[in-house]
């Protein structure tokens, strides 16, 4: 199954498989949280069941979407905390750190590699979730740490406008506590300010207080909303 846009009364969200599943569907909404009224909800679940899919996660989304869609049967699966950084006072980049290179369409397979080592299953990208977070923002970039065994850290950053994303980071588990996952955030900090950027966000999962304080230590500061992602069964 691929994704697609939908439309559906004034609301327009993306659809597509959640890591490749036949079953579960992935959504982002793209519109203001007004939009996913229970009318227009039930015309979207009514597409995904003919799509074959039998239940449904949303993408990380902000407390009044969340309230939206738990008003229309979902339920919150995971909550994370959101961070941004000012990129004023940005972390040093090593001189030895010539290694980050733009990331190439052939790296995709050794960069997802990567990142299934990284992450626990539930939030590994598939080559669709890598490409999704690549055009999730007007202006996509893809940065990798390459030595001699190949790929060792990931970034992808996403610029729209004056506000930047730091849409993924990710460090082979036997290349981490070596200043990999930082160099990559102070190269797309410095890339974010060169391009008239005035804040960059991250988000990561509330149990993940290990990133929570490596995102702390770089300069971000915990902000007042909550993302959360939500499940429902069609």
């Amino acid at each position: 199954m691929s994704w697609s846009t939908c439309a559906v009364g004034s609301a327009r969200v993306r659809i597509g498989p959640w890591q490749s599943s036949t079953k579960r569907a992935h959504l982002v909404p793209l519109t203001e949280p007004c939009t996913l009224t229970p009318a227009n909800m039930a015309a979207v679940r009514d597409q995904l069941r003919r799509q074959g899919y039998s239940e449904v996660r949303t993408a990380a989304v902000h407390p009044k979407a969340r309230d939206r869609l738990i008003t229309d049967g979902f339920t919150a699966r995971e909550y994370l905390y959101l961070l941004s950084h000012d990129l004023m006072a940005i972390p040093a980049l090593p001189r030895r750190r010539t290694d980050i290179r733009r990331g190439r369409r052939s790296d995709h397979y050794r960069i997802l590699q990567v990142d299934s080592d990284a992450f626990e299953e539930s939030w590994r990208f598939d080559h669709q979730g890598l490409r999704e977070a690549l055009i999730a923002a007007p202006v996509g970039r893809l940065r990798v740490i390459e030595g001699s065994d190949g790929i060792r850290a990931y970034s992808v950053t996403g610029l729209g406008g004056t506000q930047c994303y730091l849409q993924r980071l990710a460090v082979a588990v036997r290349h981490q506590g070596h200043g990999f996952g930082a160099a990559l955030v102070a190269d797309a900090l410095r890339w974010a300010r060169s391009r008239k950027a005035t804040v960059m966000w991250v988000n990561t999962q509330e149990s993940n207080r290990h990133a929570v304080d490596f995102y702390q230590r770089l300069g971000f500061t915990m902000s007042d909303r909550q993302l959360t992602v939500l499940h429902r069964a069609l």
